[in-house]
């Protein structure tokens, strides 16, 4: 079963902190066991956790299934599309999740985003893939519109 990712996991350290989230999970749940504590939820999870088990339907108290859910989560990261994107400030989390969102419904559900920031924009953003760059800062725009703007500076 492919895992459905939430919009609150946006990027490839998203992921890699939800793994070490579930391993520090299972831990808890096998210390509780040991000491015969009976407590449904051992560990507050984060939101990126919590929205992945609802989303999956995923009872992470039950035997093996952290496992099996960081064994996904690997299969996720080999199968994922990697776009990196640089902006002048680091975006929000609510920004970068209508981004991710948007990618996933309109280019691929499998998509996360790699952010970056570049002083250098100022205004804009650089998009990569793997065998592309797009470049929409309002530099780059600029440097496209430079002859013209000689010509309007001339009078032509």
């Amino acid at each position: 079963m492919d895992l459905k990712m939430p919009m609150t996991i946006a990027t490839k350290q998203d992921v890699l902190r939800i793994q070490r989230e579930v391993r520090d999970y299972e831990v808890a749940v096998v210390q509780n066991n040991v000491r015969k504590t009976t407590s449904e939820s051992p560990l507050a999870v984060s939101t990126g956790l919590r929205d992945l088990v609802q989303l999956n339907q995923i009872n992470l108290n039950e035997k093996n299934v952290p496992k099996k859910l960081i064994a996904q989560l690997d299969e996720a990261l080999r199968k994922v599309i990697l776009f990196h994107m640089s902006f002048a400030t680091e975006p929000t989390d609510e920004v970068t999740q209508k981004l991710v969102a948007w990618f996933r419904k309109e280019i691929n559900p499998t998509i996360l985003l790699n952010i970056g920031v570049q002083p250098t924009i100022s205004v804009g953003a650089v998009l990569r893939t793997q065998s592309k760059q797009y470049d929409f800062s309002l530099r780059k725009h600029l440097q496209n519109s430079q002859q013209d703007l000689v010509k309007v500076l001339r009078g032509e």
